[in-house]
């Protein structure tokens, strides 16, 4: 007996799922019946059912633990990276013309979480009076990951409502090419108005 005629005594009495169609068809030389309404998918269908919920799930888990840390808790981050974050952060603050006194706390609490040395946190502590340009921070971002960052600190230093700010964090965004779905994501975790 050959394969194909085993497939049609067996095809009856069990459908195949609809990704064991195509290897029904090329085994027994006829197109695979459809599935039943209603039918249970077969053990390989089930299989690839229950992998792909559990890369989502880990998926979902990884965003969520993500989305709760604080993006300006830089105690992890090495020390480049965290001065061109404090400095992104003083660059945001002063998007609507004005540095206020919530910002310049933000700014610093950020700043004391660094790891940075006195001399450092002097140095970047004085910088926040005169912004540094935001073209050279931008061209320094390198990364998905370190430009998703760059994003959410500048968006926890500044005050949401404000018009220029709105702007700001746009550019920024589109400059960064940060994915539309992420934005939002973030933006909603700051509370941002859509």
């Amino acid at each position: 007996m050959d394969l194909g005629s085993l497939i049609r005594r067996i095809a009856p009495r069990r459908p195949p799922d609809r990704l064991g169609a195509a290897a029904f068809e090329e085994a027994a030389g006829e197109p695979a019946p459809p599935p039943s309404p209603g039918a249970r998918p077969g053990p390989r269908r089930e299989l690839e059912l229950t992998l792909a919920r559990k890369v989502l799930e880990a998926h979902l888990k990884s965003r969520r633990s993500q989305m709760r840390t604080d993006p300006t808790d830089l105690r992890g981050v090495e020390r480049e990276q965290a001065k061109l974050l404090i400095r992104a952060m003083a660059a945001a603050a002063h998007a609507d013309g004005a540095l206020d006194l919530a910002e310049r706390e933000r700014i610093a609490r950020a700043l004391a979480s660094t790891r940075l040395n006195d001399a450092e946190r002097q140095e970047l502590e004085a910088g926040l009076e005169d912004p540094p340009c935001l073209e050279t921070l931008l061209r320094s971002v390198s990364g998905e990951e370190l430009a998703t960052r760059f994003y959410a600190v500048s968006l926890a230093a500044t005050e949401h409502g404000r018009g220029a700010n709105k702007s700001f964090l746009s550019y920024i965004a589109n400059r960064l090419k940060l994915p539309r779905d992420l934005v939002l994501r973030l933006n909603r975790a700051f509370d941002v108005p859509v």
